[in-house]
C-alpha cells in the first residue's frame, strides 16, 4: 500500500473525487477538507503537516479530477 502525505495532491484530490463523487470541493472550507484528507485510507501525514496552499493544490486537484468524469 502507497502512503499518502500532503504533497500528494493529484492522488488526494483523486481519492477524494472517488470518496465523495457528489460534493463540490469549492464549498469546502479548508477545515473541513483538512478532516476528509486525514479520514483517507493510506493517508499517514502529520496532521500538523497541512497549510493553506497544500490544502488549496488538493482542492483544486479534486476539483480538476470530478471535471474528468
Amino acid at each position: 500500500m502507497t502512503f499518502l502525505d500532503w504533497y500528494d495532491a493529484d492522488e488526494l484530490g483523486y481519492l477524494l473525487n472517488i470518496s465523495h463523487p457528489s460534493l463540490d470541493p469549492l464549498s469546502l472550507s479548508f477545515t473541513e477538507l483538512h478532516t476528509m484528507i486525514l479520514k483517507l485510507k493510506g493517508f499517514s501525514g502529520d496532521p500538523a503537516g497541512s497549510c493553506e496552499s497544500l490544502l488549496e493544490a488538493i482542492q483544486m486537484a479534486w476539483l480538476e479530477s470530478s471535471r474528468e468524469k
